[in-house]
């Protein structure tokens, strides 16, 4: 496993663990708004674990 910064193409892999783990989520908290959010305040911060 390596610990990377977030770069858009892990996205979909984010998105689809998001769903999976947390199915019942609204949608205020869904990928397509926490990430950007995320990103926008805390861009440095933003890593993935990437086997």
């Amino acid at each position: 496993m390596h610990i990377r910064r977030y770069e858009a193409a892990h996205f979909g892999g984010l998105d689809a663990l998001r769903q999976e783990a947390f199915p019942n989520d609204p949608p205020r908290n869904s990928a397509k708004v926490a990430v950007p959010a995320k990103l926008a305040v805390q861009p440095d911060l933003s890593c993935m674990a990437v086997d």
